[in-house]
């Protein structure tokens, strides 16, 4: 009896490139109508949301979305970072930040202006566009997100004019979920060097980071959960202090537990905020649904809040802490 198995497999394959080719082709038909003035953005740190987030506000939007741009396997990115020298080493490109003063130029700007009218050709940056795929990308609103531009975040912003949306969750559980719950990003990041990813750059980064050497040198010597959890405290802060003087009524600073607790209402306020139409959710759905990247299915919004209270060690709940209380996040410690 012949074995299909392999050629069913092939002829699956080669239907979703097709798949993905066509979606390209209608992207870039459909481009000259997108204004990138009018692509939201969505920012935050790994684990924090971002994925739940985005799909809620382009549900809202009826957008298409353009997934994780800066990721290192974009080949438009993978030519940005071949300009700007960096290692070809994959574990440090997996926690990269691309970083920037407004305005852009060059191969990043034009990255960014691709995220911005859904014309990158990858299949990384679109594969939440479930079915009907070829429907979606003939849609003219896009929702970008990212966990990688917190470094040029102000920059993006300056240059497009585009909303923002930035989400932030209680450090203790990003690290949680990043080092507990998700068991390819602890692997993905180790070994994992601040010292490398905020001072040894030729970028201008360490101009800013340089402030904080002895932080760094000190963490870079502690257990990945702690490096990590210094890696989102030290991006955090200059994404705070790069956005301070931003035209208020385009940026909005979102924290997860907040809007996790009643999303039916907090989701379509952020949109509201920013002055963006959108039509309700019909049909009874609402935003009580996992995000494809959650690891911990059906659990409810009290559990996603608090459920690092089981996970982290005593010791790597007091350091987290108190290093969010010298960064100035106490108030992003959600107890």
């Amino acid at each position: 009896m012949p074995n299909t198995t392999g050629s069913s497999r092939g002829w699956r394959s080669r239907k979703k490139q097709r798949l993905y080719f066509t979606s390209h082709l209608l992207d870039l038909a459909v481009a000259p109508l997108v204004n990138p003035r009018q692509t939201l953005v969505v920012s935050g740190f790994w684990r924090s949301g971002t994925t739940w987030l985005q799909e809620s506000l382009a549900d809202l939007l009826a957008a298409k979305m353009m997934f994780e741009p800066f990721h290192y396997s974009v080949p438009e990115t993978q030519q940005y970072y071949r300009e700007i020298q960096l290692p070809e080493d994959d574990i440090f490109l997996r926690a990269f930040l691309p970083y920037a003063h407004a305005p852009l130029e060059g191969t990043l700007a034009r990255l960014v202006r691709q995220s911005l009218r859904s014309t990158l050709a990858s299949p990384w940056a679109r594969n939440l566009r479930h079915r009907p795929q070829l429907a979606l990308s003939l849609r003219r609103r896009v929702v970008v997100k990212f966990v990688r531009a917190q470094l040029c975040l102000r920059a993006i912003h300056d240059s497009f004019g585009v909303p923002v949306v930035h989400l932030y969750r209680d450090p203790r559980a990003v690290i949680a979920s990043a080092v507990y719950k998700t068991d390819r990003m602890w692997g993905n990041f180790e070994p994992f060097s601040l010292r490398r990813q905020l001072l040894e750059v030729s970028d201008g980064r360490a101009a800013y980071f340089g402030q904080w050497v002895e932080v760094i040198h000190r963490f870079d010597e502690k257990p990945f959960p702690l490096q990590f959890a210094a890696y989102w405290m030290l991006t955090e802060r200059f994404l705070a202090d790069s956005m301070a003087g931003a035209d208020a009524s385009r940026v909005r600073f979102v924290q997860y537990e907040q809007i996790a607790a009643e999303p039916d209402t907090a989701i379509p306020q952020i949109l509201s905020d920013l002055s963006l139409p959108f039509h309700p959710l019909e049909g009874g759905r609402s935003f009580h649904k996992d995000s494809p990247s959650t690891t911990r299915r059906g659990q409810t919004s009290g559990e996603r809040v608090h459920g690092w209270m089981k996970l982290l060690s005593e010791t790597e709940i007091r350091e987290i802490s108190a290093l969010a209380r010298d960064f100035g996040f106490a108030d992003r410690l959600v107890d």
